[in-house]
């Protein structure tokens, strides 16, 4: 892992996050690199070697390969928005398709119950992005990629937002 993300996971550490570090690297699932192939590799590193990072009050958490894999311990799955819009859509198959289409653009990296259901992603261009309910689908970008969103959450917030 880059250093500079150490760097960032080791501050949220001392601001009170719980981290567990994989003692060897933990591949994701083949089914979400299929979906997902334009993620980037620095990022994939830390799905892949940390295996939980929550915040102090276990309302906001990056996801890591072990819930991509479904064996996290979180009550929610990793694609909790995108099931609850989905279903949502009902029998609407046209919105149906538009929720898969922006969710197959956009890989859930982090996930918050802080103020309501909320999400971040990474966007297949690389961006960032801040989602919440009652439209996950409609988001706003977070400055700085991967490592500005861990600096934002290591700036003493109390939350994911």
């Amino acid at each position: 892992m880059s250093p500079d993300f150490e760097t960032e996971l080791e501050r949220l550490e001392k601001e009170g996050w719980r981290r567990v570090s994989n003692e060897t690297k933990r591949p994701v699932p083949a089914s979400l690199l299929a979906r997902y192939p334009w993620l980037p590799a620095e990022i994939l590193e830390v799905l892949e070697e940390v295996d939980e990072m929550i915040s102090g009050d276990a309302t906001c958490w990056l996801l890591t390969s072990k819930d991509y894999a479904g064996e996290g311990d979180s009550a929610f799955a990793w694609n909790e928005w995108e099931l609850q819009s989905l279903e949502g859509a009902g029998s609407d198959e046209s919105w149906a398709e538009e929720i898969r289409a922006f969710w197959d653009r956009h890989l859930p990296v982090g996930l918050s119950l802080d103020g309501g259901y909320g999400f971040h992603a990474i966007r297949d261009d690389g961006v960032i992005v801040w989602g919440n309910e009652p439209e996950f689908e409609e988001t706003t970008e977070v400055p700085g990629g991967y490592l500005g969103l861990l600096r934002a959450m290591g700036a003493g917030r109390s939350g994911c937002a």
